[in-house]
């Protein structure tokens, strides 16, 4: 995490695949599916949110990271409406939904 916070990237990226290759904790997709959405690579991060989701990371965040790495995949518009309309039913208020 502390790669993520120093905006180092591809660290960022390394350590969470590492991370999610030795656990089954779903908040290493989590956060790598938000770091992929920051480098800007849709469908690796939809693909890591998928993963975290399905793990049981349901969070706002993390349906909004999906809905987020979705539409840039823009393959699969349905399924990133679905996403955003998940993270806002958890969090109303949570701005990046909001505006994605």
């Amino acid at each position: 995490v502390a790669a993520l916070h120093t905006g180092d990237l591809r660290s960022a990226r390394a350590d969470f695949e590492a991370a999610e290759a030795r656990s089954g904790d779903p908040k290493h997709p989590a956060f790598l599916a938000y770091t992929l959405a920051r480098m800007d690579d849709g469908n690796p991060s939809a693909a890591a949110a998928e993963r975290a989701l399905e793990r049981g990371a349901k969070s706002a965040e993390v349906y909004n990271n999906s809905g987020y790495a979705l539409a840039k995949v823009r393959s699969r518009p349905a399924d990133a409406d679905a996403a955003i309309a998940a993270a806002l039913r958890l969090n109303p208020a949570l701005p990046a939904a909001k505006y994605n």
